[in-house]
């Protein structure tokens, strides 16, 4: 797992990336959870892709006023 955060002119850019198996549905499992869906409504820039090296990249900006 690395975290990373960056000052830009915009804000604060945090990228996590992980080298797991990357995101899929799960019989198992009721939705997305709680987590993503409030990161992604109170960043203003929030985007999810497959890492470079496989596992899963999100991408968060939060605009510092």
């Amino acid at each position: 797992l690395t975290v990373e955060a960056r000052r830009t002119r915009e804000g604060v850019e945090v990228v996590v990336t992980d080298e797991g198996r990357g995101m899929a549905p799960r019989p198992d499992s009721p939705g997305m959870g709680l987590g993503l869906p409030l990161v992604a409504t109170i960043a203003s820039r929030f985007d999810v892709r497959t890492g470079a090296r496989g596992g899963t990249q999100v991408t968060m900006l939060f605009v510092i006023a």
